[in-house]
Parts: structure tokens; C-alpha cells; sequence
């Protein structure tokens, strides 16, 4: 099917449903997130959990995912990427988005009213990995990376482990 040529191409489509996916994740556990506009240091967004401290996020999404055998998703990231993120004084995340290949099957509409974005997404640390000798890395995401309803504690875990963020209902 022809697009027409005042829409957006399909990647942009893909990064704007994960950039969804993100928000709402945050959301539910009243955290903000911002989007970062400039992606000059492989940072699409950021989880502030306190004052200035954030969590670096870089999305992607995909509707073509490589599934090793063993059930692990690979993904692959180049090497520039990996280069930016190890310079970061903060820690990043990659967040990984499987959206089916058919666009209209990427959000659910219920009878009673509920949308729900239908996609799986992993996660990883990426500012400690190795850098690639060469041009890129595949980054392997298993069943334990699958982004829930913990994900966000999880991150907020490793801000207080790297900074020292005071625990939850405390503040500085």
C-alpha cells in the first residue's frame, strides 16, 4: 500500500509508540518523563527521580525482532551508540518495543472504552556493556529483561545504588 506523502514513515510511527509506551510506564508510578528533542547522545528520554539526577533512556522499536532459539531477543546497537553511553555520568537504559508487523494491530480498543498498546518491550543497562571492537554489538534481551509492572522500581534502584537518591517518601 502507497503512504500517503503527508504522512509519517513508519519508523517515525515506531519510535512515537514506544515514546508512548515510556510515558505511560512512568505514569503509573507518578514519575515524570521528559523527551529529550536533540538526539546527539543517543538519549531519547529521561526519568527525573529527584532533582536533576535522571535516568537516560534510548528507545527503540522494531516489527522485524530476531528471536535466537533459546527465546532471547537480539538486537543489534552500532558501535557510536555504545561510545556515547559509556561517557554518560548517569545511567542508561535501552528500551526495546516489539510491535506486530501489521500497524493496526498495535493498539487494542476495547467494548468498554480501554486502549492498550499491544507490544512487548525489554530492557538493559547499556552505559556499563563492553564497547564493540568493530561497527555494532548485538544486545541479547532474555525473559528477565520483559519491561512490567517492577520495571520502574528497578530503575529507581539503580539511580539510588549509582547517587544515593533518598528512598521513597524521603527527601533531601
Amino acid at each position: 500500500m502507497r503512504q500517503h506523502p503527508l504522512m509519517i514513515p513508519d519508523s517515525e510511527s515506531k519510535q512515537i509508540m514506544s515514546r508512548a509506551f515510556l510515558d505511560q510506564l512512568a505514569a503509573v508510578d507518578n514519575w515524570a518523563c521528559e523527551e529529550v528533542n536533540k538526539d546527539y547522545f543517543g538519549i531519547d528520554a529521561k526519568i527525573d527521580f529527584q532533582g536533576g539526577i535522571s535516568l537516560q533512556v534510548q528507545l527503540k522499536s522494531t516489527s522485524e525482532p530476531d528471536y535466537l532459539t533459546d527465546g532471547r531477543l537480539a538486537y543489534s546497537v552500532d558501535k557510536a551508540s555504545f561510545e556515547k553511553w559509556s561517557h554518560s555520568r548517569t545511567p542508561v537504559i535501552i528500551v526495546v518495543e516489539v510491535l506486530d508487523k501489521e500497524q493496526s494491530k498495535w493498539l487494542d480498543h476495547s467494548v468498554e472504552g480501554v486502549t492498550t498498546i499491544n507490544g512487548i518491550a525489554y530492557w538493559k543497562r547499556v552505559d556499563t556493556l563492553p564497547l564493540p571492537e568493530k561497527g555494532s554489538r548485538t544486545v541479547h534481551f532474555d525473559q528477565n529483561d520483559r519491561v512490567d509492572h517492577t520495571t520502574i522500581e528497578t530503575w529507581r534502584n539503580i539511580m539510588q545504588d549509582s547517587f544515593g537518591i533518598p528512598e521513597e517518601g524521603t527527601y533531601a
